[in-house]
């Protein structure tokens, strides 16, 4: 996976490059890439929890055509919750927040990891 970090800075355009040279705007330019680099992060992963959620409904779509009802309730649950976590991931409040520390971005690579199961697209 390619640091979505490295990636905003890559495509910086000249007037943005000039930016960072200027005494207290260049804080400013590091941070909005940051909350760029926020965003693409996030929306990556909101986008893989939506695909999960779309293979646990077609896995109860299975166990409706089997009659296995009993497993449908625990599997409607984590459909729920699934769908809440990307709700939750899309809207997270304030701007920066996955980034806001190296560790932090690190807890998130590793969450988009097991989310893609090491399956580069």
């Amino acid at each position: 996976m390619v640091d979505l970090r490295e990636r905003v800075e890559e495509d910086r355009g000249l007037l943005k490059r000039i930016q960072l040279h200027i005494p207290g705007f260049a804080g400013y330019r590091r941070k909005e890439d940051l909350r760029t680099a926020d965003n693409l992060l996030r929306i990556q992963i909101a986008n893989k929890l939506k695909d999960f959620r779309g293979q646990l409904e077609a896995a109860r779509g299975t166990l409706t055509s089997n009659y296995q009802l009993k497993a449908m309730e625990p599997l409607g649950a984590v459909i729920l919750k699934t769908q809440g976590l990307e709700g939750q991931v899309r809207q997270l409040p304030g701007v920066g927040i996955l980034f806001a520390r190296k560790r932090r971005f690190h807890e998130c690579r590793c969450a988009y990891f097991l989310l893609t199961r090491g399956q580069e697209r």
